[in-house]
């Protein structure tokens, strides 16, 4: 997965972009293919707001999370985006398909 981040009003810090690529890559797998996320992480006043938003062929998941902590707000951006891709993954693959079962004869007892 293709990472951008940009920081607004803070230090970069390699810390948190690495800890960016790791839960990013574990979210991999609920996309079909390759995807590009953009991450925005900044400081407003006192509080530490996160963006991010992840390009899939068609599809595009965007969360957002305002904490008091950076590290706080990186977990919980991927913690909403991960319910997100779940989801997502659900709608595309038919969460209900396995519950079907074929019936012969609609229920009704044949005489053999």
């Amino acid at each position: 997965m293709n990472l951008h981040v940009t920081f607004k009003n803070c230090e970069p810090s390699d810390a948190l972009r690495e800890r960016l690529e790791q839960k990013l890559d574990k979210l991999a797998k609920y996309f079909r293919e390759p995807s590009e996320a953009h991450v925005v992480l900044g400081v407003e006043k006192h509080r530490h707001r996160g963006d991010i938003t992840v390009h899939a062929p068609g599809e595009i998941l965007k969360t957002e999370v305002e904490t008091d902590d950076m590290y706080v707000t990186v977990d919980r951006l991927m913690e909403r985006l991960e319910r997100a891709a779940k989801r997502q993954k659900e709608r595309r693959t038919g969460h209900h398909e396995d519950e079907a079962e074929p019936v012969d004869g609609f229920g009704v007892n044949e005489p053999t």
